[in-house]
């Protein structure tokens, strides 16, 4: 029997989610604790092959001495367009975990994707209360699906310049 039928079906298995590493979103920016100016970063993932269909949103904003804000935008159809179907972690360079403290409830819209398949729409603002000091060197924002969904789940990472 061919290796085939081995690979197709570890691919299912890794595509349904079960054991399979997050992907991983990376960039780079100022140290929001070393600046002077009101700084924000955004990234964002498109999983194809209609990446229009599967978007995915982190914006960094708000920074204080004692929290780092965000707001998150899913845009996916079912569930995993909703950001209530995903729990969101900051860890820190120490490897500290901090959850979301969400500002308000999400606002959520539709709107229709490629080949008119219907889109929820949801975005979420809040802050993870944690100190990113002058001499952190990156967060990363764990974005996981809840267990009983098969949506990506994601890391979202910033290296600090």
């Amino acid at each position: 029997m061919s290796k085939r039928p081995t690979l197709v079906t570890l691919f299912l298995v890794c595509s349904a989610g079960a054991g399979c590493a997050p992907t991983l979103v990376a960039g780079t920016m100022s140290n929001p604790a070393r600046s002077t100016e009101k700084l924000s970063s955004t990234q964002e993932y498109d999983v194809g092959p209609y990446k229009e269909n599967h978007r995915y949103r982190m914006t960094l904003k708000d920074w204080s001495p004692s929290a780092l804000g965000v707001e998150i935008k899913v845009a996916d159809f079912g569930d995993c367009g909703l950001t209530s179907s995903y729990s969101y972690t900051l860890v820190d360079d120490t490897g500290g975990k901090h959850p979301l403290e969400r500002a308000a409830d999400p606002v959520v819209t539709n709107e229709l994707g490629r080949a008119e398949v219907p889109l929820n729409v949801s975005t979420l603002s809040g802050k993870f209360a944690v100190a990113i000091g002058r001499d952190a060197l990156a967060v990363t924002i764990q974005q996981r699906p809840q267990p009983n969904l098969n949506c990506p789940a994601l890391d979202f990472k910033w290296t600090f310049q």
